[in-house]
């Protein structure tokens, strides 16, 4: 069967606290957007996406989709995906497209988005993202093309030094919660999205 430009698509919540409370939403999605979906959970592995393309239902996260059974032409996935993104390890870390950091080793991993990390103290003329942006700079190695973040995702290992650093520049963000995390812990690793600027 050739594959449909969008299908119906019915989304349950799998959380149990809202069981019975929340509404089934009915939409119409791009088959794409359903296929990038699905790749955040499977990775590009074609047969795996059209075995649930095939099967009508997938769980990604708290949400449950389902849809009208129907065997999609291998082919024709294989096509589809090829349109998506791919992992380049030839891709440099570019610190100005770099739009999160998940930082490791602290009681729990810390997402900090750019726009979060970028604010500004009062009479402060650098923030916590540019100080960490530098050191990121130096560390960051390729690590795999992210469909859950539309990403390419770097990794960064610190040395004692430049843990310490960042526990310093930890002082310069305007969020409480963040800088006591950062202090009261020591960051080991990081990991860098950078999306990209092709669709996927």
């Amino acid at each position: 069967m050739s594959l449909p430009d969008s299908i119906r698509v019915r989304i349950f919540s799998e959380s149990v606290e809202s069981v019975g409370i929340t509404p089934v939403v009915s939409q119409l999605m791009v088959t794409r957007e359903l296929a990038s979906t699905i790749l955040a959970v499977t990775g590009m592995n074609p047969d795996r996406v059209r075995e649930i393309l095939a099967r009508g239902s997938f769980v990604s996260g708290a949400s449950r989709f389902k849809w009208e059974k129907f065997e999609p032409a291998a082919a024709e996935v294989e096509a589809m995906l090829a349109t998506f993104p791919a992992p380049d390890p030839t891709r440099p870390f570019d610190p100005a497209m770099c739009s999160a950091v998940v930082m490791n080793g602290l009681a729990r991993p810390l997402a900090i988005e750019r726009e979060a990390g970028s604010r500004k103290r009062l009479f402060r003329r650098e923030s916590f993202w540019d100080r960490l942006m530098t050191t990121a700079a130096g560390l960051a190695q390729y690590k795999t093309y992210s469909y859950k973040e539309r990403a390419d995702v770097y990794m960064g290992v610190l040395d004692e030094a430049a843990a310490v650093r960042l526990q310093d520049a930890a002082k310069l963000l305007t969020w409480s919660t963040y800088e006591q995390q950062i202090r009261r812990g020591t960051v080991r690793s990081m990991e860098l999205h950078v999306p990209r600027t092709t669709s996927g």
